[in-house]
Order: structure tokens, then sequence, then C-alpha cells
């Protein structure tokens, strides 16, 4: 809590800094969406962005969870191009904190931790501006560097508590969505977005450690899952 709350107020110092250091150069009859600027400099027409919001599970990543992980913080941010008043895109990286799967009944239980981070190449279409906000659809193509925690495994029937291993991978991974842009001046812009992203499979090895046996380890069936979620974010862009 207390990452996130330090992550908010850098955000917020950036944001106002921006907005009051071109308050001179706005204008009320801007186009809506993403500005694009005349001249010359080597950044003409490119713009960088941050921000973040809530990423959740669609379903059970496998039959392996008995339920479904609980929701995570996710943010991010990255460097676009605006091709016209119609279309741009963009190169984003963005971190999925914490899924957190916790169950458990009369037997035993089960907790691991999973996170994910995207590098997303995506590209965005807005049809039109309606008093200065622009709708959008957008969909992006990239890759997933997952992470698949230590399952920590309880069996009360036994008086048994096993460890199975985690692991990482690098998977293909896609997203599409639609969200709402409002310039709030030439320079600063305001999104707020929706997208369903796969991420791709995720498993665990197939190491189990016992703390309370000698020879320490053994061989088993790892759990394997594909991480499919709803994100909503919001977000602040800077147009050079």
């Amino acid at each position: 809590m207390n990452k996130l709350k330090c992550y908010g107020c850098i955000f917020l110092t950036l944001f106002v800094t921006i907005l009051y250091s071109h308050a001179d150069g706005y204008y009320a009859s801007h186009k809506g969406g993403y500005s694009k600027h005349s001249g010359s400099h080597c950044c003409k027409n490119m713009y960088v962005f941050g921000g973040g919001g809530g990423s959740f599970l669609s379903s059970k990543p496998s039959s392996d969870y008995e339920n479904k992980p609980k929701s995570s913080a996710v943010y991010g941010g990255g460097i676009g191009y605006i091709f016209n008043e119609y279309l741009r895109a963009d190169f984003s990286i963005f971190h999925r904190h914490k899924y957190r799967y916790r169950f458990s009944d009369a037997s035993g239980s089960e907790e691991q931790n999973i996170k994910s981070t995207s590098f997303m190449v995506s590209g965005y279409f807005s049809p039109t501006t309606f008093y200065g906000i622009s709708p959008y659809m957008m969909a992006g193509l990239g890759l997933a560097h997952n992470k698949a925690g230590d399952i920590n495994i309880v069996n009360n029937s036994v008086n048994s508590n096993i460890l199975n291993l985690g692991d990482t991978s690098n998977k293909f991974a896609w997203q599409v969505g639609a969200g709402l842009t409002y310039q709030i001046n030439p320079y600063v812009g305001f999104d707020f977005g929706y997208k369903y992203i796969d991420l791709g499979k995720m498993q665990t090895t197939n190491v189990f450690i016992d703390p309370g046996v000698a020879s320490g380890a053994a061989v088993d069936e790892p759990n394997i899952g594909n991480i499919k979620a709803h994100e909503i974010t919001v977000a602040i862009s800077y147009s050079f």
C-alpha cells in the first residue's frame, strides 16, 4: 500500500507540473484525443504516457486452481506516435503487481502469488471527437513475462506443508479494448480505458519440497494456467 501511495504522489506531482508549465498555451477550441503539433523538432508528433488501474482475472487460471485469484494493481507507461487525428500507435510496458490465490477448507489450504509484465505494441483508431472527448478502439500484440510464485500446500490430514516451486516464462500476449480521451490542453491529455488482455500461459516447476523430509524434494506434475484479465486504467499523456 505504501508503494502505491508513493507512485500516486509522484504521478500527481508530474501531472500538476506539466499542466501548469503549459497553462499559457491552452486554447478552448482544441481537438479532442492526442494532440499533433506542428514544428520540426526531433520529437514532433510523439507522446509519452503513464497510468494505472485494476486487473481482474476473467476466470480461474485452470482446473488446477480451486477458485479465481484476487485482482491485481496494474501500472506502467510508454511512448507513442500520432499519425493523424484518427490513428496513433504506442509501445507500452505494464506490470501486474500481484494476483493473490488463496484457498482453504477442512482438509488444508493453498497459497500463491502470480505476477505478469507485458511489453505491447498497440494501434488506436479514433473515429470522431464530441465536445473535446474522443472515443477510440485499440488492439495490440506483444510479450508477457509471467511469474508463477511458489505454491504453499498444507495437508491437514497428514500434517504436512509442501512447497511447489514457482517458475517464470515468456509468452505471446494480445489485447483489445476501447476508451475515451480528453485533451486538457495542447500538451496534456487524460485517458480512460478498458481492455481484455490474454497474457499467455504460466506454470510452476515440477519440484515439490517437503521441509519435514530429509531428502527434501520430489517430482510431480506442475500447476499450469492461463492469465486472462479485464483491465480498467486511467492515464495522463504528454504530447511533444
